[in-house]
C-alpha cells in the first residue's frame, strides 16, 4: 500500500492528490480507506515514516557490515553497493521525487526537507569517519568535512539518475558510485597502514 501511495504523492504533488486517486490505486473503497488511515495526510506521513529514515542508508549499517570496518576500504565499498541498490527500488525512487518536488513537506508535529535527511546521512559518517581516524586507518582530516566529500556526491548520483523518469543503467549509477569511492578512497586513507 505505501508503495503504492508514495507513487501517486510523487506522481501528482501533495496539493493535487486526492483521496479518489489513493482509493483507485489502493483498490479499496474510501470507506476502507478512512478506517484504515483516515485522511490523505495521515497516509503521507506514513508514507514519510517508511521511507524517509532509511533514504540516507543508516538502516544499512548492520553487525555484518561492522564487521568489515577493520578493512575500512571494504565497509566503505559494501555500504556503497547496498546503498545504491537500495536507491534503486522503484519506492525509493519515487520518495526522492516526492522530496524535491514538495520541500518542505510540513506535518503538525514534523518538518521534512532533503536537508533534515542529508544531516542525518552527515551525522552518520562523521561518526563513522572519527572511528577510522582514531584507529588510524585514515588521514586526520576533520570528520565533518569527510562526511560532506563522501555523501554528496552520493547523493547527487541518486538524484541524477535515480528518479523515476530516469532511465539510467543500474550497471553505470553503481560504476558512478564505485568511482566516486575510489577517488575518495586514494584522498584520505592513511598511507602508512597496509590494507586487505
Amino acid at each position: 500500500m505505501l508503495l503504492s501511495a508514495v507513487e501517486v504523492f510523487a506522481v501528482n504533488g501533495l496539493n493535487k492528490t486526492t483521496t479518489s486517486m489513493l482509493v483507485e490505486k489502493l483498490q479499496i473503497t474510501e470507506e476502507e480507506f478512512r478506517k484504515i488511515f483516515r485522511d490523505k495526510t495521515t497516509l503521507l506521513e506514513e508514507v514519510c515514516d517508511y521511507y524517509g529514515p532509511n533514504t540516507s542508508g543508516s538502516n544499512l549499517i548492520t553487525n555484518d557490515l561492522m564487521d568489515d570496518l577493520t578493512s575500512p576500504y571494504n565497509f566503505l565499498r559494501s555500504f556503497v553497493l547496498k546503498l545504491v541498490k537500495k536507491w534503486d527500488s522503484k519506492g525509493d525512487r519515487f520518495y526522492l521525487k516526492l522530496l524535491l518536488n514538495n520541500q518542505p513537506i510540513v506535518f503538525e508535529q514534523n518538518i521534512l526537507t532533503l536537508s533534515y535527511y542529508m544531516n542525518d546521512a552527515r551525522s552518520l559518517w562523521w561518526m563513522i569517519f572519527e572511528e577510522m581516524i582514531n584507529h588510524q586507518f585514515i588521514e586526520p582530516i576533520d570528520p565533518v568535512i569527510l562526511a560532506n566529500e563522501f555523501i554528496t556526491p552520493l547523493f547527487m548520483n541518486r538524484i541524477e539518475n535515480l528518479l523515476p523518469v530516469s532511465n539510467s543503467d543500474f550497471t553505470y549509477v553503481q560504476d558512478m558510485a564505485l568511482s566516486h569511492l575510489g577517488f575518495f578512497w586514494d584522498n584520505v586513507k592513511n598511507p602508512d597502514m597496509f590494507y586487505e
